[in-house]
């Protein structure tokens, strides 16, 4: 039986690995060179504005929502910040060790010093941005893809907490190495994308 167990787990290893390289391309075979080049391309970046347009799939609706809005990061501030036009009202602000959420005109704000499964979370959401993802590596599964115009980056935290909050983060990026779209699944089966236009890049 044990033996049995292992050989199906093997084929589901296989099967899901197949799945990311037909959505995402081929495996990147030496991917921590590459995440090297991405930080190198990036390290350099003061601040991004850009257009944002977000769709979101709770699990147990029906219907996609969907939105828009503005991006802004600034190094200098530590400030990272998506300000929603649709729906109006609504923001997600990361500043300093801080996470500010406004939702209906009600703002909750999360310490990541009382929390370390939100610490890392936030740490993933800016490196998201940066391309910096050094003080992941240790703490997630990343997997790398190429297919003919997009570099994919897969981010699976190890963190059985942390997992509670994003299963996997999914990032695409352009061939100049800014980001493409970025995926946020959830444990809760939730997931969120936010595609990235019009960007203004000062490095």
């Amino acid at each position: 039986m044990g033996r049995y167990i292992f050989i199906l787990f093997s084929v589901l290893l296989v099967s899901l690995s197949s799945a990311f390289a037909q959505e995402y391309g081929a495996s990147v075979d030496n991917a921590s060179a590459r995440l090297d080049a991405l930080k190198a391309a990036n390290t350099q970046i003061q601040s991004i504005k850009a257009d944002f347009a977000m769709t979101k799939k709770v699990a147990l609706l029906a219907d996609v929502q969907h939105g828009s809005g503005k991006m802004a990061f600034s190094k200098a501030d530590n400030r990272l910040s998506l300000e929603y036009v649709e729906p109006k009202g609504s923001s997600i602000v990361i500043e300093g060790d801080r996470l500010y959420m406004t939702t209906a005109g009600k703002t909750t704000t999360v310490s990541a010093q009382s929390n370390p499964a939100m610490s890392q979370m936030m740490s993933m959401i800016k490196s998201c941005v940066t391309g910096d993802f050094s003080s992941l590596t240790s703490k997630s599964d990343v997997k790398c893809f190429q297919d003919d115009s997009l570099f994919t980056i897969v981010i699976r935290p190890n963190n059985a907490r942390v997992r509670r909050f994003i299963k996997q983060i999914v990032l695409r990026f352009n061939a100049d190495n800014s980001l493409n779209t970025m995926r946020m699944d959830e444990g809760s089966g939730d997931y969120t994308i936010y595609t990235y236009t019009n960007q203004n890049i000062i490095r």
